[in-house]
């Protein structure tokens, strides 16, 4: 088959292969992928701050102190001005009624009941 200036047509079910050197070889590691830890990272604190951000404009009475570092790196978020006297100082913290809620990794396993929120 030939169209009308005279090159030749291939049909359209795949007879048509394109001339491609394909390398064979025995026991080939698949191809490594890359490491995303710092970018999966980044998003997971855009993630969190978002969330904190939500979170004091919902509840305009919270206010929300966020630190978090890893590889010594720090991230912070702050719902205050940045003059105010928040966070307050562990020291302080200490002397305050009722009682500061700590929690740990170890609070959020699972098999643990919702008590004390």
């Amino acid at each position: 088959m030939k169209f009308t200036n005279g090159t030749p047509c291939f049909k359209a079910s795949g007879t048509h292969k394109r001339h491609s050197k394909t390398v064979h070889t025995m026991h080939a590691d698949p191809p490594k992928k890359r490491d995303r830890t710092r970018e999966n990272f980044s998003r997971a604190m855009f993630r969190m701050m978002k969330r904190c951000d939500a979170i004091s404009k919902r509840y305009p009475n919270a206010d929300i102190y966020l630190l978090i570092r890893q590889n010594q790196r720090h991230y912070q978020y702050n719902s205050t001005t940045p003059n105010s006297n928040f966070p307050t100082p562990p020291a302080e913290l200490d002397m305050t009624y009722p009682p500061t809620v700590t929690r740990t990794p170890a609070s959020f396993s699972e098999g643990k009941s919702c008590s004390g929120r």
